[in-house]
Order: structure tokens, then C-alpha cells, then sequence
């Protein structure tokens, strides 16, 4: 199934896909969890129910990224007018909902570690690379506020920007293995060594990773470092190895589907926790879309009830 220029018809399938998969981490979760907690009592009193079961927040949370709205007040809007009191329930009000995206970016970010943990098992190839992740144009630096003390000044090969950096490991399919998000002034050897000892195998990057000491730091872990060489040096390499680093093109594949059709790169957060938020949820998105597993649940679902 194609996600752009979803119908009605089309997003409530994907939704129900959704929903299906969140319900299914949330039954494992809830069985994972310890038997022994505290019961409601005056030190501990009931949570407040909301209209909207949690179960089917995350997932309405999670269909932001497959529709195309760029913007969360955009994408709540057409909640309001497709889904509200007729798929999903009660919406909470705006405030309360964007409240919602920021508390459970935790549960995202639980959700985004078991998903990454069954897709590296068996992996002995991965692509690692990194990718600016700018908060505003290089222009408003001195005027952002938004980020101001967290973000940082640094330059790509596209130019000067100020934010962020990704720093990302993924597999020949595209299903990320590890990840890190920080400061743009952070080396890309500095991002990779942050995650690294999640991996096995090979790890094949481009010429920006090149350094002896780094790669017998890999080998002490067991890792094998394989990197591309810079224009000034004169290196051979095996057609093996060439094929290698011509599949590494797969990781820019992952960074233009994160940015430029998850809208991973932002500038409308209005607070730090707002940036995390967005962030984790685009990646947890966009694993369980490259996981290919949306349009056999919601088939699935409408099977059972009769529907399909």
C-alpha cells in the first residue's frame, strides 16, 4: 500500500493496522511488567481515564506520519473532521493531545528499542552514516529561542546549519539497528562509538569514519570497521568490498525517507521535549512502516470482523 494521497477509506485501514500492532507490544508490555504495583489507594489515587484508550492514542499518534501533515495542529484538525466520535471515540482537546504526544514519547521510545532488538538479530552487515537535523534556518540562529543552549552550530556537506544530528545504523533492507541524537557539533567517529556496542559484524561507512585508532577501537569490541578513502589517497579495494560500499547508499535512502516524508526535520516544536517527541515518534513510524507488517494486520482485523 502507497502512502501518499491516502483516502479516507485508505487511512482507517492503516489505522486499524496501527492498532493492531500497538495493542499487541501493549498485551507483551503489560505481561512484562511487575505483579506487585501499588494499588489505588488516598497516596496512591486512580488515574484519571481518558476518552481515548491508550492503546488507541499511540496509534493515532503513530497515523500523523503515514497521511502527510507536516504540522501536529494540521493532522488534528483531520482527526476532527474524519475520525472524531465516529472511528476513534472522543478526541481530547488539542492541548490535551499534544500533552499526550510529549508524555508518551517514553512509551514510544520502549516500543522503538524492542522493535529495533528483533529487527538486528541475525545482522552482520550494517550501514552507518549521520545526518543534520537543523531546529531553524541558519539565518535565525541568534534569533531562536526554541532550542537555545542545546542546539549547536555545525556544517554538513550541504553548508552550515544549527541543530541536531542523527546518528544512524541500519541493515541492507533499511531497518534501523541503533541510533543517537545529538548535538550537531559531534563528530560522526564520536556518534558511531555511542552506539556501536549494540552491534555485531561489519559496519561499512563512508571516508567521514576513517581513522586507525577508531577502527582498533571497533576490533576491540569485536566489530569490524570498514570505511570508504578519501580523494588524496591512494587505496585499492576488492570488488567485494566495492559492492559493500555502493550498498551503503541504503542509509541515505533511510535519511530521505525520514526527512522528507516523515517531515523528520522541523521547526515547529515549540520546546526541547517537543523536538525529542517528534523525533522518537518519526522513528518508531518509520520502522514500523519499513517492517511492511501495517496492511496484513488491518486485513487481518477486517477479516475477523467480517468487513473484508
Amino acid at each position: 500500500m502507497q502512502f501518499a494521497s491516502l483516502t479516507n477509506e485508505d487511512s482507517t485501514i492503516i489505522l486499524l493496522g496501527l492498532y493492531d500492532v500497538v495493542y499487541d507490544f501493549h498485551r507483551a508490555l503489560l505481561r512484562k511488567l511487575p505483579p506487585s504495583l501499588p494499588m489505588p489507594d488516598q497516596s496512591h489515587p486512580p488515574t484519571r481515564k481518558t476518552k481515548v484508550p491508550l492503546v488507541m492514542l499511540v496509534s493515532l499518534i503513530l497515523l500523523k506520519f503515514f497521511v502527510g501533515h507536516k504540522s501536529w495542529k494540521d493532522y488534528y484538525r483531520y482527526l476532527k473532521s474524519h475520525h472524531d466520535g465516529v472511528t476513534i471515540g472522543i478526541l481530547p482537546t488539542y492541548k490535551n493531545f499534544m500533552r499526550s504526544v510529549h508524555n508518551l514519547s517514553g512509551y514510544a521510545l520502549v516500543f522503538l528499542e524492542v522493535v529495533r532488538k528483533y529487527c538486528k538479530q541475525g545482522v552482520h552487515i550494517q550501514f552507518a552514516d549521520s545526518t543534520p537535523l537543523p531546529v531553524c534556518k541558519i539565518k535565525r540562529e541568534f534569533n531562536h529561542r526554541v532550542a537555545k543552549g542545546v542546539a549547536t552550530k555545525s556544517k554538513s556537506t550541504m553548508g552550515w546549519y544549527y541543530g541536531f544530528k542523527l546518528h544512524l545504523v541500519c541493515d541492507k533492507y533499511g531497518q534501523i539497528l541503533a541510533w543517537r541524537i545529538t548535538t550537531a557539533t559531534v563528530d560522526d567517529r564520536k556518534g558511531l562509538a555511542l552506539i556501536w556496542h549494540e552491534l555485531t559484524g561489519m559496519i561499512v561507512a563512508d571516508a567521514g569514519y576513517l581513522g586507525s585508532n577508531w577502527q582498533e577501537s571497533a576490533s576491540d569490541l569485536g566489530i569490524r570497521l570498514m570505511t570508504g578513502v578519501k580523494k588524496i589517497m591512494k587505496k585499492l579495494m576488492t570488488r567485494w568490498q566495492h559492492t559493500l560500499m555502493k550498498a551503503r547508499q541504503v542509509v541515505e535512502g533511510v535519511f530521505s525517507v525520514l526527512k522528507f516524508r516523515l517531515g523528520m526535520e522541523t521547526s515547529l516544536p515549540r520546546s526541547v521535549m517537543g523536538f525529542f517527541a517528534h523525533y522518537v515518534w518519526c522513528l518508531l513510524a518509520y520502522q514500523l512502516r519499513r517492517m511492511g507488517q501495517l496492511e496484513a494486520k488491518a486485513r487481518q482485523v477486517l477479516l475477523t470482523e467480517g468487513m473484508a
